[in-house]
Parts: structure tokens; sequence; C-alpha cells
């Protein structure tokens, strides 16, 4: 499932990236260079976010448990 958002949202870049790109010259090696680096920059970021959800909901249920004990209010 990362993979696929991963894609998801490299493909939306190439498109908006496409507009830019037919006006210069890149050559086709470094055009996949720059899509390699941006794909493993994506899998970074939603890597990241599903991570800091991860723990965010582990802090709520941390909390939910303190809550039921009276330890928090």
């Amino acid at each position: 499932m990362l993979e696929i958002c991963a894609n998801n949202i490299h493909l939306m870049l190439i498109k908006n990236e496409q507009k830019y790109v037919n006006n210069l010259y890149i050559s086709r090696k470094e055009l996949k260079t720059v899509h390699k680096k941006i794909k493993a920059i994506c899998l970074n970021i939603i890597h990241y976010l599903i991570m800091f959800y991860c723990l965010f909901k582990k802090g709520i249920q941390d909390s939910v448990d303190l809550r039921r004990r009276g330890m928090l209010f």
C-alpha cells in the first residue's frame, strides 16, 4: 500500500513537471534519476506520516488508559 501511495504521488509530480521539462533539455537518464529521487522522497514522507499516526494513536490510547485508572483528568 505504501508503494501504491508513493507511485500515485510520483505520477502527480511527473504530470506537473511535464509542463516545465518540455521547455528544457534534460536527458532521459537524468530524468529517470530525478524520478527515482522523487519516488524515494515520497516513500520517506509517507513512512514518516504513518509513524506519526501510529505514535499519535498510541498516545491517545495511553491517555484513555490513564483516564480509566483515574490518573488523568
